[in-house]
């Protein structure tokens, strides 16, 4: 039988058992040392995004996949609070937000030692002149137009997210 195993950034690798050779012993999870067995938590998300209805829809969906654990934020100030306090590993974070649009909060977060290691996903709607070049100046780690393939999203968060293992 398989068992998953996850290195690093690379999720969904699979390893097969080797079955120990005459004279080999045998070693179970059990028999190791406590610091030898490695703690998998959940990599925190967050999504800040203006539209509710978004917000959700990505959320439910996220929390259906094992091994994330999903923040929320309605406006760029709120996503900046709940990033320095829960610190996630990546915020998917809308142009159009209140309070701080996308842009001002990326850069925020990026001249921020607390948060600037943050992977940050810039997501916009065509029409309000925001290009790859503006994203990339605040410091954006990826950038996303709307409408876009459902798919496509969810692997690029799956690559950013990476694994939760602990160090």
């Amino acid at each position: 039988m398989a068992s998953f195993v996850k290195f690093g950034r690379y999720r969904g690798s699979f390893r097969t058992p080797t079955i120990p050779r005459s004279g080999d012993t045998a070693r179970s999870p059990s028999d190791r040392p406590r610091s030898a067995l490695r703690r998998v938590q959940p990599v925190k998300i967050l999504i800040a995004d203006h539209d509710t209805l978004f917000r959700q829809l990505l959320a439910a969906t996220l929390r259906g996949r094992e091994g994330y654990e999903i923040l929320t934020a309605n406006d760029g100030l709120e996503a900046l609070e709940i990033a320095r306090r829960e610190r996630p590993r990546l915020i998917i974070l809308d142009f159009l937000l209140a309070r701080r649009d996308g842009i001002e909060t990326c850069r925020t977060l990026k001249s921020d030692p607390v948060t600037a290691d943050i992977i940050v996903m810039l997501l916009t709607a065509p029409g309000y002149g925001l290009t790859r070049e503006h994203a990339e100046a605040a410091g954006a780690d990826a950038f996303v137009t709307k409408p876009y393939s459902p798919s496509r999203l969810l692997d690029q968060i799956e690559q950013f997210a990476g694994s939760g293992e602990a160090q």
